[in-house]
């Protein structure tokens, strides 16, 4: 199979595969890139057996074939080619790329033993703008935990009903929910599925300002197709938490908050916040709020905002990371924050923005140690 590039084409194909390929998974082949030529395009697809992606860009084709490559080695190489064209020879044993007077030799594998590309039946079929999709998984993927051994955690609940999606993540403390109309769904409705981390990091990193993207949700698997680049992952099985029983209805409390000057407060208080629940202690009053920490060994902090608020003074606490993981996706200048009691789920909210909010949990004031003697 002999093939030639532009360096850019090239470095989109292998940039949007690799990070699904899995160098560490025990069958070697997961780590590969399978590059296929037909007479509709090139093809590069990755698997991890548990998701995959397909990216179809133009070439020109010399000899077709079909080859696989380490999908890292082999994006890293491509990445570092100066701009122009380049030729890729897999005729022999050893791949070879070339690039003006760049020459690389890299090893290949045979694409017979690389996983068949699953035949998804969709039973829902939405189209939905991709900047709509990019701005609703920019507002969730934030609160995905890495690691839980709660399964259904490791995904966001895609929640389909009267013509709108709900998309939902939670690790637990944070939450982040985004929801926009689709006039455009085909098949069962309403319907619901979690939808894995991975393939939505893979997915949010590619998606462009301009163009459609259609969801297929299948009885086991999802798809996201944008045409020349497609996504396809297992469905996590499972009962996503009841995020409407989560959020509170009412709240006895509104602060507008400058997002700017709050975040920094925060982060200064963060500095000698304690460990264990890396706690700030917020006094709010009329127009103003008091930020406090501690840690035993170290010192102490104190500091103060101006906020809109005119209600009876309170007091609340929550973990700095938290607040900071949750405010570096929010994106107006003003911030709503809600709270019904101390103790209760925290709502923040963009006055431009009725489609999406963010939740945290505070701490509980009894679980601070030092807070008795801040008082």
């Amino acid at each position: 199979m002999k093939l030639r590039f532009d360096k850019d084409v090239l470095a989109y194909a292998t940039n949007t595969t690799q990070g699904v390929a899995n160098p560490q998974s025990s069958l070697p082949i997961l780590g590969n890139i399978l590059i296929a030529a037909r007479p509709d395009g090139v093809v590069f697809t990755a698997s991890d057996m548990e998701s995959c992606v397909r990216c179809t860009v133009q070439g020109e084709v010399e000899e077709p074939g079909r080859v696989t490559v380490p999908a890292r080695t082999f994006h890293s190489i491509v990445k570092e080619l100066p701009a122009g064209k380049v030729d890729l020879d897999f005729s022999s044993a050893l791949a070879s790329i070339s690039s003006g007077s760049n020459q690389y030799q890299l090893t290949t594998q045979a694409p017979d033993d690389f996983p068949t590309w699953p035949d998804l039946q969709a039973g829902t079929t939405v189209t939905l703008e991709q900047s709509a999709l990019k701005r609703i998984l920019g507002n969730i993927i934030f609160a995905l935990p890495q690691r839980d051994p709660r399964k259904v955690l490791l995904g966001a609940l895609f929640d389909l009903k009267d013509n709108e999606i709900i998309c939902v993540a939670t690790d637990g403390k944070k939450l982040g929910l985004s929801r926009c109309d689709v006039p455009e769904i085909s098949g069962v409705q309403p319907t619901s599925a979690i939808i894995p981390n991975k393939i939505l990091n893979e997915v949010s990193h590619n998606l462009r300002d301009e163009g459609s993207v259609r969801l297929l949700i299948g009885e086991r698997q999802i798809a996201f197709d944008m045409g020349d680049l497609v996504y396809l992952s297992n469905r996590i099985d499972g009962i996503f938490p009841n995020y409407e029983m989560v959020v509170p209805k009412e709240f006895n409390k509104l602060i507008r908050l400058n997002r700017t000057a709050f975040i920094e407060a925060v982060r200064r208080a963060a500095i000698i916040s304690e460990e264990h629940n890396n706690s700030i202690v917020m006094r709010f009053e009329a127009g103003r709020v008091s930020f406090s920490s501690r840690t035993f060994e170290v010192g102490s902090y104190q500091g103060s905002l101006e906020v809109g608020y005119d209600g009876e003074p309170f007091v609340i606490a929550f973990n700095h990371t938290y607040l900071t993981d949750t405010f570096r996706v929010i994106e107006s200048d003003e911030v709503v924050m809600k709270v019904k009691q101390n103790a209760a789920p925290v709502v923040f909210v963009q006055p431009d923005d009725d489609k999406s909010l963010f939740l945290v949990m505070p701490i509980k004031l009894t679980d601070i140690a030092e807070f008795g003697e801040q008082e």
